[in-house]
């Protein structure tokens, strides 16, 4: 009879936890990728980064010289361009659009809308031009006549939606159901302290797999793949992760205290 229950209440307890993990994960969706504002507010962090830079600043010098018979897109020319680019991030007006294309960007997951997002209404092309070396002035001049932009395509990105919709509803009833399952399996156990401190290692393993996915991944990971666009995906990845830390540590703190804490309170 004592196997039996153990049995179930193992049972119980993993169940639970399978649950648990999904409505977990519904919230963090819910408080991050789905988030309005979540993006835009990584936009001096991603506009910072060095590699971020470089790569727009390529990209600026070669359209400049595909437009510009005057210009050759070579080291110099993407160097300076680079460097005008570093202080025209900075410009307020310039922020504020590159805020509003990833709030734009964050809409399209959520399902409004799928055209593509375009920063160019003059404010980046002039803040660039205006910090262009006076000893460089056709340079300035083509880059003004060029009117430099870069475009995120909407439709490339996923149409999430429909997920989002139904993310409300998963998260409450799968943690309804992980409370009733555990809190279940702890009443029917005869070893509560054992199916506590499982719990505890559960919610502990499940922090760490946050941390792989939000630390490891953009850190480590996708640096090592050297693809284009990791290191903006790097920057949103720790981004989304920020957004949901507090929760996470919190879960850690938890576990760790049931896996310890039981031995003393259900000692003989």
């Amino acid at each position: 009879m004592k196997q039996a229950r153990d049995a179930v209440a193992w049972i119980a307890l993993n169940i639970g936890a399978i649950f648990g993990l999904i409505g977990l994960f519904s919230y963090s969706a819910s408080q991050s990728v789905f988030k309005p504002g979540t993006l835009s507010t990584a936009v001096t962090t991603i506009i910072s980064n060095p590699t971020v830079r470089n790569d727009l600043a390529t990209t600026f010098a070669n359209t400049v010289a595909a437009n510009q018979s005057s210009i050759v897109a070579n080291s110099t020319v993407t160097a300076t361009i680079a460097t005008a680019l570093k202080t025209a991030l900075t410009d307020p007006t310039v922020e504020s659009n590159i805020k509003g294309a990833l709030n734009a960007a964050q809409n399209r997951l959520n399902g409004l809308g799928s055209a593509p997002i375009t920063i160019s209404n003059g404010a980046l092309t002039a803040a660039i031009v205006n910090n262009i070396p006076p000893s460089d002035p056709t340079l300035a001049q083509a880059i003004k006549s060029t009117n430099l932009s870069f475009t995120i395509p909407g439709t490339s990105l996923p149409n999430l939606g429909k997920i989002k919709s139904y993310l409300p509803r998963v998260e409450h009833d799968s943690l309804a159901a992980a409370a009733l399952l555990i809190g279940f399996a702890i009443l029917i156990a005869i070893s509560r302290a054992g199916v506590i401190a499982s719990l505890g290692w559960r919610i502990v393993f499940l922090t760490f797999f946050n941390a792989f996915i939000f630390y490891i991944v953009p850190n480590f990971v996708i640096p090592a793949l050297s693809i284009s666009w990791g290191p903006v995906a790097a920057i949103i990845l720790r981004a989304v992760g920020g957004a949901v830390a507090t929760t996470y540590a919190t879960l850690f703190i938890a576990g760790v205290a049931a896996i310890i804490l039981p031995r003393f309170i259900f000692s003989k």
